[in-house]
């Protein structure tokens, strides 16, 4: 019962929470992009959600292990609720600059919210429900994108700006309640260290690197999910604006219909995972390693997309476009979420939420400069052209992952032990 009332809590505060950090976002990436003409304007917009991650990379996974995810969850939602409000002071296109200022200390409190729930995934749930429990606490995040994409790119025209803002801020604060509510298991702890305020944020910083390199499983798994969020969410994020719009000439409207195909397709891709999780070819890799199953899984899983999210860039008959870019975000999440609960299934408990920051660090950096990458890219080739530049690199660097995981990164002898028996 108890796991049942953290699932439930903790899906429906996410879900607040994600809607009131990306409502706003996407609103506010519509509204520039349609009086400027501009993208890299408007992937600046996006880019300051994600920059803030370098700084929490130091200082937020430590943080987010020595807090209890019950009570610091709570206290973000409300310091992002009163940061929202401010943004009613820089509503005008003129105060541009002042509004990436704002978004981006906004950004800060969200994106530390990351860390402290892969840390909740942890302390509410069972270690044997942890990767089928955070897969469904995932598809909250991307219903609220999807909502989010849906209410913000259609209600910009239909209401003000101020008043999305009060709505955004609202959902921070619904977020609080429910999360207040949530509890920790009673075998739960925390890292072992009494102080909150850590004295030496660069050591826990290497001491998650330490334990990232030191594990073959944990070291691919961060690896892959950065390439993997930074090159598809980090380009698709300002692309599902522009398409839309210079290709299909559909407005906001048609903005919104494509963040709706994503959520749905990102959703889909949830009961997808699910259903893989129990089949003979996703438990092969959790269990041996080197063998040939597990580089074929990684392989079609890492480059199925990559196919997918070309005919995207190039078609131009919308119903081809639209099944194209369903199924490009479906594959898109079953790569992500396989790597993303491998992280947090492998890593040690007192630990996850550094591996996460630092995991998240890298990310979300990476993830900024493909964002402002492809805004300036729009502005000199085409979307088909733009898209496959970036996956040429997306594919050199999972190689590159693979080949230095394969060759230099080592297996625990603990986890070689488990998979002889």
């Amino acid at each position: 019962m108890k796991l049942n009332r953290n699932l439930t809590l903790m899906s429906i505060a996410i879900f607040f929470s994600v809607i009131g950090s990306f409502l706003l976002t996407i609103a506010f990436s519509v509204n520039v992009y349609s009086k400027t003409g501009s993208a890299f304007q408007a992937s600046l917009l996006f880019l300051t959600q994600w920059l803030p991650n370098i700084f929490l990379a130091i200082f937020g996974g430590g943080i987010s292990d020595r807090i209890k995810p019950s009570r610091l969850s709570p206290v973000l939602d409300c310091i992002a609720g009163v940061l929202t409000l401010s943004f009613l002071w820089v509503l005008d296109i003129s105060s541009f600059g002042s509004l990436l200022i704002l978004m981006c200390l906004r950004g800060f409190v969200t994106q530390m919210m990351i860390s402290v729930r892969a840390v909740a995934i942890k302390a509410f749930f069972d270690p044997g429900e942890t990767a089928s429990m955070g897969s469904w606490v995932q598809t909250s995040y991307y219903v609220a994108f999807g909502l989010a994409g849906l209410i913000g790119a259609s209600l910009i025209e239909h209401i003000s700006l101020s008043a999305l803002v009060w709505i955004d801020s609202i959902t921070f604060f619904i977020s609080a309640v429910l999360f207040y509510f949530t509890k920790e298991l009673s075998h739960y702890q925390g890292e072992s260290q009494k102080e909150i305020f850590i004295k030496n944020p660069f050591r826990d910083l290497s001491n998650a690197w330490m334990k990232t390199v030191a594990h073959k499983r944990i070291f691919e798994s961060v690896g892959l999910v950065v390439l993997v969020a930074a090159f598809f969410q980090g380009s698709y994020t300002i692309i599902q604006t522009v398409l839309p719009i210079d290709v299909f000439h559909m407005g906001a409207t048609g903005v919104s219909l494509y963040f709706g195909i994503c959520s749905l397709g990102v959703i889909s891709g949830t009961m997808v995972y699910q259903r893989l999780m129990k089949t003979k070819f996703f438990t092969l890799s959790d269990h041996h390693n080197n063998t040939r199953t597990r580089y074929i899984q990684v392989l079609v899983l890492l480059f199925m997309p990559v196919g997918l999210y070309i005919i995207v860039g190039y078609t131009k008959i919308f119903w081809i476009n639209a099944i194209a870019y369903f199924f490009f975000a479906l594959f898109f999440e079953v790569v992500w979420l396989k790597k993303q609960m491998q992280i947090i299934k492998e890593s040690p408990q007192e630990h996850v939420g550094k591996i996460m920051g630092l995991k998240n660090g890298f990310g979300f950096a990476l993830m900024a400069f493909i964002n402002v990458i492809t805004g300036k890219l729009l502005g000199v080739l085409q979307i088909g052209d733009t898209i496959t530049l970036l996956m040429l690199f997306y594919v050199l660097g999972c190689l590159a992952v693979l080949f230095v995981s394969h060759m230099y990164v080592p297996m625990p002898k603990t986890v070689m032990c488990q998979n002889k028996s």
